[in-house]
Protein backbone atom coordinates (compact mmCIF):
# COMPACT_ATOMS: atom_id res chain seq x y z
CA UNK A 1 0.00 0.00 0.00
CA UNK A 2 2.22 2.55 0.84
CA UNK A 3 4.68 1.94 -1.58
CA UNK A 4 2.13 1.94 -4.71
CA UNK A 5 1.26 5.18 -2.73
CA UNK A 6 3.82 7.95 -2.58
CA UNK A 7 1.95 11.05 -2.66
CA UNK A 8 0.37 9.80 0.59
CA UNK A 9 3.54 7.72 2.26
CA UNK A 10 6.83 8.80 2.78
CA UNK A 11 7.66 6.75 5.53
CA UNK A 12 6.39 3.23 5.13
CA UNK A 13 7.02 1.03 7.96
CA UNK A 14 6.20 -2.94 8.58
CA UNK A 15 6.53 -5.34 11.56
CA UNK A 16 7.08 -8.77 10.05
CA UNK A 17 5.02 -7.47 7.40
CA UNK A 18 2.95 -10.51 5.41
CA UNK A 19 3.40 -10.82 2.05
CA UNK A 20 3.96 -13.46 -0.66
CA UNK A 21 6.67 -13.89 -3.26
CA UNK A 22 4.27 -14.03 -6.00
CA UNK A 23 2.83 -10.71 -5.36
CA UNK A 24 6.22 -8.58 -4.70
CA UNK A 25 5.50 -7.49 -8.17
CA UNK A 26 2.55 -6.43 -7.97
CA UNK A 27 2.09 -5.06 -4.76
CA UNK A 28 5.43 -3.12 -5.82
CA UNK A 29 4.31 -2.30 -9.11
CA UNK A 30 4.82 1.87 -8.85
CA UNK A 31 8.28 1.73 -6.34
CA UNK A 32 9.88 -0.74 -9.06
CA UNK A 33 9.26 0.68 -11.91
CA UNK A 34 11.23 4.09 -10.61
CA UNK A 35 13.66 3.31 -7.92
CA UNK A 36 15.73 6.57 -8.37
CA UNK A 37 11.55 8.39 -7.43
CA UNK A 38 11.30 6.17 -4.72
CA UNK A 39 14.11 6.76 -3.30
CA UNK A 40 14.03 10.48 -3.60
CA UNK A 41 10.08 10.34 -2.14
CA UNK A 42 10.79 8.15 0.85
CA UNK A 43 12.05 9.53 3.84
CA UNK A 44 12.03 6.21 5.75
CA UNK A 45 11.38 2.58 4.46
CA UNK A 46 11.79 0.03 7.64
CA UNK A 47 11.39 -3.39 8.29
CA UNK A 48 11.81 -5.73 11.20
CA UNK A 49 11.59 -9.41 11.37
CA UNK A 50 12.25 -12.22 13.82
CA UNK A 51 15.03 -15.01 12.86
CA UNK A 52 12.43 -17.02 14.14
CA UNK A 53 9.09 -15.05 12.64
CA UNK A 54 7.65 -17.55 10.24
CA UNK A 55 7.89 -14.66 7.74
CA UNK A 56 11.31 -14.45 7.96
CA UNK A 57 12.09 -16.51 5.13
CA UNK A 58 9.63 -14.67 2.28
CA UNK A 59 10.68 -11.25 3.97
CA UNK A 60 14.79 -12.20 3.43
CA UNK A 61 13.62 -12.82 0.19
CA UNK A 62 12.21 -9.50 -0.68
CA UNK A 63 15.00 -7.85 0.76
CA UNK A 64 17.17 -9.27 -1.55
CA UNK A 65 14.92 -8.03 -4.36
CA UNK A 66 14.81 -4.44 -3.00
CA UNK A 67 18.55 -4.60 -2.74
CA UNK A 68 18.85 -5.61 -6.30
CA UNK A 69 16.04 -2.79 -7.47
CA UNK A 70 18.18 -0.30 -6.09
CA UNK A 71 15.78 0.71 -3.30
CA UNK A 72 16.78 2.09 -0.11
CA UNK A 73 15.49 0.67 3.19
CA UNK A 74 17.04 -0.20 6.63
CA UNK A 75 16.45 -3.55 8.02
CA UNK A 76 16.07 -4.69 11.88
CA UNK A 77 16.58 -8.12 12.09
CA UNK A 78 15.95 -9.59 15.55
CA UNK A 79 15.89 -12.71 17.94
CA UNK A 80 12.47 -14.27 18.22
CA UNK A 81 9.44 -14.84 16.31
CA UNK A 82 6.34 -13.55 14.90
CA UNK A 83 5.39 -12.08 18.93
CA UNK A 84 4.09 -9.11 20.53
CA UNK A 85 7.78 -8.73 22.52
CA UNK A 86 9.43 -8.02 18.74
CA UNK A 87 6.26 -5.73 17.75
CA UNK A 88 7.11 -3.75 21.15
CA UNK A 89 11.02 -3.45 20.17
CA UNK A 90 9.99 -2.74 16.56
CA UNK A 91 7.81 -0.23 17.51
CA UNK A 92 10.32 1.62 20.10
CA UNK A 93 13.08 1.31 17.63
CA UNK A 94 11.13 3.17 14.32
CA UNK A 95 9.65 5.42 16.85
CA UNK A 96 12.86 7.37 17.42
CA UNK A 97 13.78 7.72 13.52
CA UNK A 98 9.64 9.16 12.99
CA UNK A 99 9.62 11.05 15.60
CA UNK A 100 13.04 13.28 15.42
Amino acid sequence: LGLNNPDLFKWVVGFAPGMLKEEFDRNNAVAFADPTLTNRRLKLFWIGVGKEDMLYPVISDYLKVLDAKGIKHETFISDGGHTWMNCKLYLSTVAQKLFR
